[in-house]
Formats: C-alpha cells, structure tokens, sequence
C-alpha cells in the first residue's frame, strides 16, 4: 500500500514537468552546478521579475534581442535573450524565451548560472556579468548523423563557400546581423541551405570574426555531413539539405565548379578563356570603366607589372576601385589572371582583396577589386620617409593582418591554397593600414589532406 501511494506520488510530479519541457523542444543546455541559490533568496525574487519583463523586451526589440540586470549585487541576475533573425512573429519570440526561462529553472534547478537554446530562440542567465563580453568559447556542436553519398570533397568545399557568405552577409546586416543562403550544388542533391547569425549588439569585424571562429572548425566536426549547426551565445549557423529558416533565402549561390585545380606550371590551359571554370562574378561594362578610370589615364595608374596595369577609378556611386588591365597577347597574364579568378572569386576574408566584378568586352580582360588607398606595403616599408611613421605597434597589426589572411588560405578556407608570390608589394593597406593580400595569380590549389607538391619551374618574385 505504501508503494502504491509512493508511485503515484512521483507521478504526479514528474508528468506535468515533463508535459511543460515539450512545450519548446531544447536543443541543448549547459547547468552551472558549481553557483546556486536557495528558494525564496534575493536571487531567486530577481529571477522572478526577470521573467516577467526580458519576454516583453525581447519580443518589442525591432531585433528581437535583449539584454537586462536586474537587482543589487551580489544578487543580481543578468540575461541575455535572442530569436532567431527570420522570425516574423514579436509574440512567437516572446512566448519562446518566456519558456526558455521556465524550462531553464526546471531542467537546471535552484543553479545561477544556466544557458538553454531552442531552434528559434537562445538564453541565458547569470549571477556574473557576462552581457558586456562578446566571448563565444561556450559552444556546442551538433552533426546531422547522415553523410553525403557522393562528390563528397566538393560537397564540403560547396558547404565552406556558402558558410562564408552568409556569415558574411549577418555581419553587415546592421540590424539583425542574420544571413541565410542556398546554394545548388547536383542532380542527387540539389541545394545547401545555411543561416548565421551574431548577436545584433555586436560591431561587423567582432561578428565576423566570431562566425569565422566556428566556421573554420567545419571541416573537423561537419565533414560530409548533410547537415550540422554550432551554437553559441555570440554567433551560430547551421547547413541542411532543406531550408532550416523561414522564408526567401537572402542570398543564392550558383553551382560549385567540380575537379578544378588552377595550374600555371605549364600543365594547364593558357590562352583559351572560355575555360574559366563556372564561377559567379558581376560583369561590369567596359564603358563604365572608361569612364571611371578617365579611359585608363596615365595620371590613374597606380603601377604595372608583367601582366599588364593597375588603374585607379571611382564609379557612378562614389565607389573607388582598382582595375587590374590585362595586357593583350599575354598568354601567361591570361593563366594567371584565370586561376586568381577562380581563386579569389571563392575566398571571403577580412584580409584577402575583394573581388568586385570582371569585364571581357573588346579584347579587354580587366578585373576589378576595391581600392586600397595606402596603396601596397612595399610603398610605405621602403621608402625612407614614409616607413618612419611605421611604428611598432602598426607594424605588429600588419604582421597579425598578414598572418590571419595566410591562416585562412591555408587552413580554415575550404579550399587549401598556397599563394607562392607573397611579397610588400602584394600585401595592400586600406585607410587604417588593415592589411588585404592580393595577386593570387600564381596560387596553387591543394587537396585536403595535400601537404606538399612538385612544380617543374621556378614562379613567384626574386
């Protein structure tokens, strides 16, 4: 008899906790078992009316992002809340964290100290500051368990290429820093989806880089997987085979070109231009151009090298570029300027060039890329004058930029390049002196696990 009443006592706890968690699936939590309160504290009564008011705040917030602290130190509870940036619905947001702060309290009892994320919304409370930091170190990682069946090296690389770019577009979206994307990749499989987001509290470069930091850990934990998210307080994404968000995609990406392998050691086309593999590129009228670079004046001409040269111009909109003027009858320019296309059209990172558009009208083959108003670092580093403003602290930035821009190529990137021609004169300075490397002309491309290779000649600069 008294088990009886013991069983059913138990189940009349455990069935309505049970019945309150599937009311928001949580995809994770992390419980701080080491700081807890007590029933009826100071902290317990602020974690109460924080219940009642980050809901509302998040749910107004035209981001849907909030942040509070509420009560006296040492009790105070600070919290940070965030929807997922396709939500359409104030109220779905907010009805999401009011049951993140629910759920958190039950799944992580009496414990002040608690994270806890759905797929649409994310919280976290804390009886220590942590709201002003932007640390993203507290991460969890969730693989989809199926694999892809085949072009699975180019899957993964299609995968690294779509990362960037929406990790790329929520860093300059000023509000909601939220990006999502598809890109079609073959018949067995369609298209990749994927979305990214950072808290919208953060500056771009700190979003950036925050998405950069778990982008680059794909390939270890995601690859030839169909699908895999990493969520974290300050910056998250996740790729499927299927829309993983709501509505339009913001950006679409074409097809991966397959089996490319830029080559100037002789072994590759030089002189055919139809061969560029399929990349995406925003084709600029020759016209236009004319107009810009005031038809390619000499007093535009920011240098020349073998292939050809570098004009300044600045377009209807204000924007400046730098046109890159391939010499005519060139054959080798032409390889080179080939493999840089493929090559730089397919890297997004805060130091690499960006890549603008290209123009093939005329027997013209120019490249546009934006412009870099410190021109190149060779211009600076040896001239005697201008090097003396080059004090340690700026040159350490440009060490630090170089680095991070060769880091990325060689490793993080989803394609492992080896640049072969880095020199002053190839390492480009914004108005900051933010380093950008440039002239992938005579790049190599290697496979993933790839750790050397054979040339049949001598490249890059004496």
């Amino acid at each position: 008899m008294i088990s009886h009443k013991l069983c059913c006592y138990v189940s009349i706890l455990v069935v309505p906790f049970l019945a309150q968690l599937a009311s928001g699936d949580v995809l994770w939590q992390e419980c701080d078992n080491s700081r807890n309160y007590t029933a009826n504290s100071a902290f317990q009564s602020n974690l109460k009316q924080l219940s009642s008011t980050l809901p509302t705040e998040s749910s107004s917030s035209p981001t849907l992002f909030a942040t509070a602290a509420v009560g006296a130190i040492p009790d105070t509870v600070y919290a940070l809340s965030l929807c997922r940036g396709d939500t359409t619905n104030a109220s779905a947001c907010g009805d999401c964290v009011a049951n993140a702060l629910r759920d958190a309290q039950q799944v992580c009892s009496y414990n002040m100290d608690v994270t806890i994320y759905y797929d649409t919304c994310y919280l976290r409370f804390s009886n220590q500051n942590f709201v002003t930091s932007i640390d993203n170190t507290k991460r969890h990682i969730m693989p989809n368990g199926e694999n892809v069946t085949s072009l699975a090296a180019t899957f993964d690389a299609a995968v690294g290429v779509l990362l960037a770019a929406v990790a790329d577009y929520a860093a300059l979206n000023s509000s909601k820093r939220f990006g999502t994307g598809v890109e079609d990749f073959d018949v067995s499989t369609p298209r990749v989806y994927a979305l990214a987001q950072c808290t919208p509290d953060m500056a771009p470069a700190d979003c950036r880089s925050c998405l950069e930091g778990i982008v680059r850990v794909m390939p270890k934990h995601f690859s030839r997987r169909q699908g895999g998210r990493i969520l974290g307080l300050r910056c998250n994404y996740r790729f499927e085979l299927y829309p993983p968000f709501s509505g339009n995609p913001l950006l679409h990406l074409p097809a991966p070109s397959s089996g490319v392998k830029p080559s100037v050691d002789g072994d590759g086309d030089s002189g055919n231009w139809e061969s560029v593999p399929n990349i995406s590129l925003s084709m600029l009228n020759l016209s236009t151009l004319e107009v810009a670079t005031e038809n390619f004046s000499e007093g535009n001409k920011l240098g020349e090298g073998g292939f050809g040269a570098v004009y300044k111009g600045s377009l209807a909109d204000g924007q400046e570029i730098a046109v890159k003027r391939l010499s005519q009858g060139s054959a080798q320019g032409i390889a080179e300027l080939k493999t840089e296309l493929v090559l730089v059209a397919k890297l997004q990172h805060k130091n690499l060039v960006r890549l603008i558009g290209v123009c093939l009208e005329e027997h013209e083959k120019l490249v546009i890329y934006e412009y870099m108003p410190k021109r190149s670092l060779d211009t600076i580093l040896f001239d005697p004058e201008r090097s003396k403003h080059l004090d340690w602290g700026k040159r350490f930035n440009i060490i630090n930029g170089i680095a991070r821009g060769l880091q990325y190529v060689h490793e993080d990137s989803q394609l492992k390049i080896i640049h072969r021609d880095l020199k002053a004169s190839n390492v480009l300075l914004d108005s900051d002196l933010n380093v950008k490397i440039s002239d992938f002309g005579l790049a190599r491309l290697f496979e993933g696990d790839q750790s050397k290779d054979v040339t049949n000649r001598v490249v890059g600069t004496l």
